[in-house]
């Protein structure tokens, strides 16, 4: 499986659970990140992983699998496009044609737009905390 490699550091590690800092490069880091990288949030990508000897300040290799950055995408641009389109169809059949030309069409636009940004946004959340990442420590000669 194809894996996108990024450089972290531990900035937390607690009990048998350890706080990485991914630091965002290669393809990931031009204006427009990969959705998995960028994520929803202003504030750096943080991710929770098993700690497996890790110590805070230690700088890591995290492996994200290939098909996050596709899910993110889809789930942050295309799950939106979506429901909005099947919103404003609802709200065409719900007055009673097959045309979207009233308030219930609008209505049902917006609505399905913003459970499509809701959906985004709790998957953002569960992906950052996905077990699907793999960590490795750098060698001092390696960073």
């Amino acid at each position: 499986m194809k894996a996108r490699e990024h450089l972290g550091r531990v900035v937390r590690a607690e009990g048998d659970k350890a706080i990485v800092e991914v630091q965002v490069s290669g393809p990931c880091g031009f204006a427009f990140r990969c959705a998995c990288c960028a994520s929803l949030r202003r504030e750096p990508l943080t991710i929770q992983v098993d700690r497996d000897g890790l110590e805070e300040g230690q700088t890591v290799r995290v492996a994200m699998p290939g098909y996050l950055g596709y899910l993110s995408t889809f789930v942050v641009f295309g799950l939106p496009v979506l429901l909005f389109v099947a919103g404003i169809l609802v709200g065409g059949l719900l007055e009673g044609g097959t045309e979207a030309r009233g308030i219930l069409s609008a209505a049902g636009g917006v609505f399905g737009f913003l459970l499509g940004v809701l959906v985004a946004v709790v998957v953002d959340r569960r992906l950052a905390g996905s077990r699907s990442f793999r960590v490795s420590r750098v060698e001092e000669h390696e960073a």
